[in-house]
């Protein structure tokens, strides 16, 4: 180890603390985000009718889809970039990367979606939807068109200053912005002519919040005015390397939340819930829909963790230390491990009291009630590939995950699973869920192979891996930074939270 490495690891704090230091704000951060959608949801269903309600969870799939999971995807590759460069003590390289992937995310992502988002009303009619329903969302997303452009600025300044270790920041804005959502909400859609409108100026009212938010603390913070080489044409270079990161993360993001949009449309379709008694097609796609919703609540806790294990492979990766950067994978697999094991616990004991909590129907809560089991097995192996995601991002790996996905959802899980629930055994709702129980599986175990197998042209090495981001820091696209030398990956002190940030409780964020 040189001298320099020697250095940084004498000031690193311990691999447990950089990852939890990350890992607890973001698990807070995707709470607060699930519990504002959920209440936003309410809220709606208070002041309007179902068509509008369906619109809005329409156009929340639009501009998801079409959307927020385009910029968080494509700018996934920033998350091993920025990691990396300040690891290895580049600052100005990762201020540099930044602009590139801001550039390339208003390109390629803001332009384009804009006229879908404009123009979203006659192809949801020519996909089938309702005219109503259809006029409905596109309304929304017309007014919600200014945050696409703010996410894209929130998308590189969140994950920017995750990689840096600052993750208080992050949560902090995100707090805000979600206090912003939800009194705007209770401010616009009792006197909005069309309820819709007013949510949709709450959204971007909240995206506003957050972004300027999110530059302040920058701003504020010497660190990251470090980062800045000032606006250079160098961030107009470089585009095509760096997609070779982007994209397959983003296609990842989007083959997984396809699939489940597919479950959903042929959970309507099912007969019934385990083969037995026939249910009616709206008791069965409302039950879908509250499962995964509790599905996406659990993934809070994976999240943080793999959102950790990224920042802290990242950096040591960066700063050349292979012992380190193998130590967090393991840690990240562990963790995940015990906080999935848990969840299922609490899944498995307290699925009544769980199931009655929104207050369903009777017919709806005793298919919840009967397909929780299931429900729990899949959530452990969908936690363990959330944190070993992690891993692969902060190894810069992701180019593996594609053939996985597709493979796993694709060819075998969702095949099987329509098999199961219309042709044998019939099993209808629980079918489909032993698919995707099946995909997940297969998917966590290539994972595991991926970041631990001792052979295999896939598997991780991680001499390798800090060859290759050697050889990304060392291209001449940005000038060099005169530091002394840092810790590679310097972890802000969390501390107490604001008095609107404590007590948050919980899905729908991209971040």
């Amino acid at each position: 180890m040189s001298q320099r490495q020697s250095l940084i690891a004498s000031k690193q704090p311990s691999i447990l603390a950089a990852t939890l230091l990350v890992a607890g704000p973001v698990c807070l951060q995707t709470l607060v985000s699930c519990g504002s959608w959920l209440l936003a949801f309410a809220l709606l269903g208070r002041y309007t009718d179902e068509t509008v309600m369906a619109a809005f969870g329409l156009a929340n799939t639009l501009c998801n889809l079409a959307g927020r999971y385009l910029l968080w995807g494509v700018g996934a590759g920033f998350d091993t970039l920025a990691s990396q460069a300040w690891g290895a003590g580049e600052h100005l390289q990762l201020g540099l990367y930044a602009q590139r992937v801001l550039l390339l995310l208003l390109a390629s992502v803001c332009l384009p979606l804009s006229a879908l988002w404009w123009f979203a009303s006659p192809l949801l009619e020519a996909a089938g939807q309702p005219a109503a329903v259809a006029a409905y969302a596109s309304l929304y997303a017309r007014y919600s068109l200014p945050s696409l452009y703010l996410q894209a600025l929130a998308c590189v300044l969140i994950k920017a200053l995750l990689a840096m270790g600052k993750a208080r920041a992050v949560t902090v804005a995100c707090v805000l912005s979600e206090l912003t959502l939800l009194g705007s909400l209770l401010a616009l859609l009792p006197h909005s002519r069309t309820a819709l409108r007013g949510a949709a100026l709450a959204s971007v009212a909240a995206s506003a919040v957050q972004t300027l938010v999110l530059l302040a603390l920058a701003a504020a913070d010497a660190q990251c005015r470090g980062c800045w080489p000032g606006c250079t044409l160098a961030a107009l270079r470089g585009w095509r390397a760096y997609l070779r990161l982007g994209l397959p993360a983003c296609l990842m993001l989007l083959a997984e939340a396809l699939s489940w949009d597919l479950v959903s449309f042929l959970a309507g379709l099912c007969a019934s819930a385990t083969g037995g008694a026939p249910h009616a097609p709206r008791t069965l796609l409302a039950a879908q829909g509250l499962l995964q919703a509790y599905v996406s609540t659990c993934y809070c806790v994976p999240t943080g963790i793999g959102r950790g294990a990224t920042t802290v492979i990242g950096n040591a990766v960066g700063a050349g230390d292979a012992r380190r950067a193998a130590a967090a994978a393991r840690l990240a697999a562990l963790l995940g491990l015990c906080s999935t094991a848990a969840l299922v616990a609490l899944l498995t004991l307290l699925r009544a009291p769980l199931v009655r909590l929104f207050g369903a129907p009777p017919p709806v809560q005793q298919v919840m009630l009967t397909l929780m089991p299931y429900v729990a097995g899949f959530v452990f192996a969908d936690g363990v590939q959330m944190c070993l995601t992690g891993v692969i991002t902060g190894a810069g790996r992701q180019a593996v995950t594609m053939p996985v996905l597709l493979l796993a959802y694709w060819v075998v899980g969702l095949p099987a699973g329509a098999v199961a629930a219309f042709t044998w055994p019939r099993l209808g709702l629980l079918g489909l869920w032993l698919g995707m129980t099946l995909a997940v599986y297969l998917h966590t175990a290539a994972y595991v192979v991926v970041c631990f197998a001792p052979w295999g042209k896939v598997a991780i090495r991680w001499d390798r891996a800090i060859a290759e981001a050697r050889e990304r820091l060392e291209q001449p696209t940005a000038p060099p930074l005169q530091l002394e030398a840092e810790p590679a990956c310097t972890v802000e002190p969390l501390g107490p939270l604001p008095p609107m940030a404590q007590g948050s409780s919980p899905a729908t964020s991209v971040q």
